[in-house]
């Protein structure tokens, strides 16, 4: 084979498998941050690629192309090579922390700090594309969408209270609706419905029209929403800090169903991650629940570690972390361990994986990418 053909051998291949790793783990706007796959993906061992200790704090990882890229709390972005661990490049935005997980499109970067900056990053040429500033700090997060230009838009909330909508290549706000305490956790956007939907710390879940800002209903939940809700077909699933899980009719507000645990003396701090039929969530007090996703019933629970997050599924297994830094693979059938590693460091609310990896950061400043074992 000469070199030419070679080469488009290599490029054709490497494009297959990026096209491939989209489609099973592209992270939709419905749901940012959670990563579900009907099929079998989830290996049952992986082994440690390599990690690498930042002086200062990092974000939660994303996986973009062949590369692992988080933020730290100097105010840098970092891009290793995910193979290898090597560092890419780095950019200094400024000195002030960015720990919400970053969201990428299309080579631009978006993400908060806690001064309530929010910038977009041209990753390609290294540089600032433009800064909008809130007045209070961005703890999650953004999400995205598409207007009729297909031009994307980027929605994310503050500790100012308020949801703002950006368009992505100006920076100009679109609209900012304003609620009654902090936005703690992502929008999540359905454009078939022109929903975007969040909760907040005074209680309510709202939905709002995503072209306009303006709100189409809100319901009290009756305690702080710090999670971001899930939307799966016409239903969204909203998560508390009394512990409640609660399933809401899109289309009209209407509360189909909730579920609380009947011993229940711990909050909901994070997201379900929800299924074609079960969903997923787990609590402070370090229960997992899979629930029935139609009828809000307990399929299955276990007590398994404090502050237990889900952060991804597959139809057969799950993976999870725990306090004080433990992560674990459990088979859904039984919630049996089946793979676990220590890290010894709380890890972070967000991770990330494609086909072959999974990245994980912790609260020491860690980053750790595990690679699929050979079985």
């Amino acid at each position: 084979m000469n070199n030419n053909l070679t080469k488009k051998f290599i490029f054709f291949f490497t494009a297959l498998i990026l096209v491939i790793s989209f489609l099973y783990f592209n992270i939709s706007s419905e749901n940012p941050g959670q990563i579900y796959n009907k099929s079998n993906v989830i290996s049952n061992k992986y082994k440690l690629k390599w990690q690498y200790k930042n002086n200062d704090g990092i974000s939660p990882p994303v996986i973009y192309k062949q590369s692992v890229i988080v933020c730290s709390d100097n105010g840098k972005i970092m891009s290793f090579q995910i193979e290898t661990g090597k560092i890419d490049y780095q950019i200094q935005i400024d000195s002030i922390p960015i720990d919400a997980q970053p969201i990428i499109l299309n080579d631009i970067m978006f993400a908060g700090n806690i001064d309530g900056d929010f910038y977009s990053i041209d990753l390609i040429e290294k540089k600032v594309n433009w800064k909008i500033k809130t007045k209070g700090k961005i703890n999650a997060a953004a999400n995205y969408f598409k207007n009729k230009k297909n031009d994307f838009l980027i929605i994310f909330g503050s500790y100012d209270n308020n949801v703002y909508c950006i368009e992505s290549k100006s920076g100009k706000i679109k609209w900012k609706f304003e609620t009654e305490n902090y936005i703690n956790g992502t929008p999540a956007v359905t454009e078939k419905n022109n929903f975007a939907v969040f909760g907040g710390c005074d209680n309510y879940l709202r939905a709002l029209n995503i072209n306009t800002g303006s709100e189409k209903y809100k319901i009290n939940l009756k305690s702080y929403i710090p999670a971001s809700p899930v939307i799966s077909g016409n239903i969204v699933y909203s998560a508390d800090y009394s512990g409640k899980l609660t399933a809401v009719d899109l289309s009209n507000g209407k509360i189909l169903w909730q579920f609380l645990p009947q011993k229940n003396n711990s909050g909901f701090m994070l997201k379900p991650v929800v299924s074609e039929n079960f969903i997923l969530i787990g609590n402070e007090n370090g229960e997992l629940f899979k629930i029935n996703k139609h009828t809000g019933k307990l399929i299955l629970s276990k007590k398994i570690g404090r502050k237990l997050n889900v952060l991804f599924a597959d139809k057969n297994h799950c993976f999870v972390s725990y306090f004080p830094g433990k992560i674990e693979i459990l088979n859904l059938i039984n919630l049996e361990s089946v793979w676990s590693y220590e890290t010894g460091i709380e890890i972070k609310e967000s991770a990330d994986m494609d086909l072959n990896y999974i990245a994980i950061s912790d609260y020491d400043g860690t980053l750790f990418v595990f690679k699929k074992d050979a079985e």
